[in-house]
This record gives structure tokens, sequence and C-alpha cells, in this order.
């Protein structure tokens, strides 16, 4: 089957499905593009080819560039129900942000940043302290997603040659990555541990009653925290561009960051991430110079 007549069985799919009538005719002239751009069969699509048409798509406005992600979204993910390709990287693929958001978001400074680590590290060593410790340091230490903390399971926790505790992620479109952990971290999470005598089936975090953390109450939780600091409200997802920030400064690369964050281009760069995550993502995970 040729690229446009996967087009067509696309859009005859969509049709069906009551998609309108000028989304068909944008989809179609879009799709149409992508394939110009790309000279390549859909089997073989690839995140590559998405950035090259971001790159091709970079003069048009917001708008139109993030018409034309959103189709391809749509696009990867029948491409992937029907078989023609063996991922679904749809979630990897990120809308164009505009330069008055990017201006306008609210970053956790530094020095909000040590008052919530200096908290947290002053918690008595009660279950649910030392649970909310353990969370709340592991985002604001190494970034991951809110739900990649909450999906952790203690098999995924491994201990290297070198005695270091790394942490098995899975990430989005399921894509595996590790994390290691700074000394105070790492002491931290073996205290929780062997104090509570988690079994290695278990959700590292849980409710006081072993169930699985509902994902919503985790932001709440973050910022009952935050206003018996005397601290603004912050979202979960603040601590993980805080992290980023911190990692950067501290001599991380923007690469280093980028895989250790798992971000949506990480797939471009497996090769690399093989390489030199042992040595070079560890480093940036170690010297976070607020612990």
């Amino acid at each position: 089957m040729t690229n446009k007549d996967i087009i067509g069985l696309f859009l005859d799919t969509y049709r069906v499905n009551n998609m309108s009538e000028n989304t068909i005719k944008a989809y179609d002239r879009i799709l149409n593009e992508f394939d110009g751009v790309i000279e390549k069969e859909f089997s073989e699509l690839s995140l590559l080819d998405i950035d090259a048409y971001k790159a091709y798509k970079k003069t048009m406005s917001i708008n139109t560039q993030n018409q034309a992600i959103m189709c391809l979204k749509v696009f990867i993910k029948f491409l992937y129900k029907r078989k023609v390709i063996k991922e679904n990287f749809s979630q990897d693929v990120e809308k164009i942000q505009s330069a008055k958001r990017v201006q306008n978001r609210k970053y956790m400074t530094e020095e909000h940043q040590r008052q919530l680590i200096d908290y947290l590290k002053g918690l008595k060593n009660t279950w649910l302290n030392m649970r909310n410790r353990l969370m709340f340091l592991l985002y604001i230490s190494t970034g991951m997603r809110k739900s990649e903390l909450l999906g952790i399971k203690i098999s995924d926790i491994q201990t290297t040659d070198n005695k270091d505790i790394i942490i098995l992620i899975k990430g989005k479109g399921n894509k595996e990555r590790y994390i290691w952990l700074n000394e105070t971290v790492h002491d931290y999470l073996l205290s929780y541990i062997s104090d509570y005598a988690i079994d290695e089936k278990d959700y590292l975090f849980t409710t006081s009653r072993g169930n699985t953390i509902d994902p919503a109450n985790v932001n709440k939780l973050l910022n009952n925290i935050l206003a018996e600091i005397g601290l603004p409200h912050y979202s979960v997802h603040d601590l993980r561009h805080a992290c980023a920030s911190m990692m950067f400064e501290s001599g991380a690369t923007k690469e280093d960051v980028q895989l250790a964050l798992g971000h949506a281009n990480i797939s471009t760069t497996e090769n690399i991430y093989i390489h030199y995550t042992p040595n070079r993502q560890m480093e940036g995970f170690k010297k976070n110079k607020l612990f």
C-alpha cells in the first residue's frame, strides 16, 4: 500500500467517525505535504521525520504548526493501530509553545527549592513523613513525571556494582530509562524501605491502606506543605522544571537533561544514551548543588 493509499484510508476512516469536512480537508493537505517533506514510506516513520517536518513548518504561525502536529499525532496512532508502524510514539510529539506562554511560565526559585528541601529533611520519621519526604525529594532531584514516580515498584530499584542505587523508570510511550540518586535521597530511600519492610511486588508509594495514590492528591499534598512553609503555590510539574534548571546549572549539558527527564526527542539519541548515561547522566543527577 502506498503512502497515498494510507492517507486515503485514514481520511475515509475519520469521515465515517464524523470528523468535520473542514478538518478532513486540512488533514488531507497536511499529510500530503508531510509525505512530500519526508520522502519515505510511512512504515519507516520515526520522530526524526516529525522533527524534519516541524523544521519545515517553523516559519508558519504557532496555530498552523500546532494544527499540523495534532494531525500527525492522530495519524501516528492510526498507523500503529493498522500495524503500519511498530511503535506508537504519538505521545512524544510535542506541540509548539508560544513565546508569551514560555515567558509567563512560573518557575520555582532556587531559594524556594532550598526551603522546601530543608523542610522535608527536617520532618520527624513517621511513616507518612518519610513517604512524603522521599516522594518530593525524588521529584525535585530527578525531575521524573508524576505518573512515573507513582508507578515505581520496589522491583524497579536496583544496585550497581559501585553500590549506587538506580531506578528503572517506565516513561511515555513505554520508553524505559534509568535515574540515579544523589547521596541524600539514596539514604532516605534505603531507610524508608528497610523501616517499613515494603514487599518487592508493591509500589514504592502507597496510601496508609496500601492502595495506589490518586495523582490528583499529590498536588494537594505538595501545596499543603508549601503553605505550611509559607511558600506560594507550585505544581508538581514545576518541581520537574526546577530539577531541569538545577541540573543544567550544576554542570549537566542540555543533552544530559533531555535524556534524564525522558523528553520527547530521547529516541533520536538512543545510541548516545546507551553509551554515556552511566557516566555523564549519572553526574547530572548526583551534582545538584542544593543537596
